[in-house]
């Protein structure tokens, strides 16, 4: 987003636009990874469906990280499929590992989905293959660590005081009311 508004300006609008240029990746990343998988008809239903879901539009007009990480999501499900149809090559093995650290980068919530391609590509891949995108997904993840490993334990330090405080109950004991 910085490197956008620099290009593009300050501004609301400007920020807005990137978040919509994210949720037409991801409309266009689901259409191409469907097509891959089951064929044009239903990778057109998913496009629509997706481009039509309430909650991506409400994303797609929001300063956040969520249409960015929606997007990124299509590309690796797009890379997936490819592997799926045609195999591990070395380019969607970087592509994969690159598209996760951009992800985990993006927002924490990466993780669950990163996890579950990473599960997906160990039962599917073999060999050689398999150790290939192991390590390359390693290294992705030695670099998201050497990148955001520090501000990390620094945050560690204030969730309790400053994120989770509307979970602390400050009221007396349950069993006293």
């Amino acid at each position: 987003l910085r490197l956008w508004r620099e290009a593009l300006g300050d501004g609301d609008n400007v920020a807005r636009a990137y978040s919509i240029v994210w949720g037409c990746v991801a409309v266009a990343f689901t259409f191409l990874a469907a097509r891959r998988s089951f064929g044009t008809a239903p990778a057109a239903l998913g496009a629509m469906a997706m481009a039509l879901a309430s909650t991506q539009l409400h994303l797609a007009g929001e300063i956040r990280g969520y249409s960015m990480l929606t997007g990124l999501g299509a590309v690796l499900l797009w890379l997936l499929a490819g592997i799926d149809r045609d195999g591990s090559s070395p380019r969607r093995t970087i592509g994969v590992a690159l598209v996760m650290l951009a992800m985990m980068l993006t927002h924490y919530f990466a993780f669950f989905f990163c996890s579950a391609a990473m599960l997906h590509l160990m039962l599917q891949l073999r060999g050689r293959s398999r150790w290939r995108m192991l390590a390359a997904v390693a290294a992705a993840g030695l670099v998201y660590l050497a990148i955001w490993g520090p501000f990390f334990r620094e945050q560690l330090t204030h969730v309790r005081n400053e994120t989770d405080a509307w979970l602390i109950d400050t009221e007396m004991p349950h069993a006293e009311r």
